[in-house]
């Protein structure tokens, strides 16, 4: 372990967050530490990995850990329609990163941009996000983040951003991009006949039916 850490300190940690996250920890293991940490769960069991994040900011950024393990936390939780303490939370812990390291966490951005990225909300009210972090450059993954939830009124909506713009991008099924847009953004609903479709292929390309 770590000579930063007293014995007392491990022992706390052990206590709060198991022993395999702390053998992460030590280990400099990002993702195994946010994906075996104990504790932080939901009252149905679900893993809440923003709180832990927000819970251990200090601690990681003292193993040079925080934005590689911010950045998979994220992605275990990109789903669009935040609670709205996950939002503040990740919000806070973005303010709280370093822009380089949290970009070099993810894979480099297809291009200088700007970028055609999409957003796919659902429900009423502050729930929907239309301005959150999680974007896409396929409308038909937008299509489907609007609608994973079963919530009514899901939409899509389009933006334009520059590069600068992109906290980090990870390529994979999602081509995900996490985004801080610009108070000036004015993100445009996509009509439903344009993304329906671009569903439907997405799914069917994924074997869904």
């Amino acid at each position: 372990m770590s000579p930063a850490l007293s014995r007392e300190e491990i022992a706390a940690l052990v206590d709060a967050i198991g022993d395999t996250a702390v053998a992460c920890l030590a280990a400099r293991d990002a993702e195994g530490f946010v994906d075996y940490a104990e504790g932080f769960r939901d009252e149905d069991g679900r893993p809440q990995q923003l709180r832990l994040m927000d819970r251990y900011v200090s601690l990681l950024r003292d193993f040079d850990m925080f934005e590689k393990a911010l950045l998979h936390a994220y992605q275990c939780n990109s789903v669009n329609n935040h609670s709205n303490y996950d939002y503040d939370a990740l919000s806070r812990l973005l303010e709280a990163a370093d822009p380089e390291k949290l970009r070099a966490a993810g894979q480099p951005a297809p291009g200088p941009g700007p970028f055609t990225l999409y957003r796919g909300v659902a429900g009423r009210g502050r729930a929907r996000h239309v301005q959150g972090f999680s974007w896409t450059g396929s409308l038909g993954v937008a299509g489907s983040q609007a609608e994973i939830l079963g919530l009514p009124d899901p939409a899509v909506f389009r933006a334009v951003v520059p590069r600068s713009c992109v906290l980090a991008y990870v390529l994979g099924e999602e081509d995900e991009y996490l985004v801080r847009l610009p108070t000036s953004a004015r993100p445009k609903r996509v009509p439903e006949s344009e993304w329906r479709p671009a569903l439907e292929r997405h799914n069917s390309r994924a074997g869904r039916v």
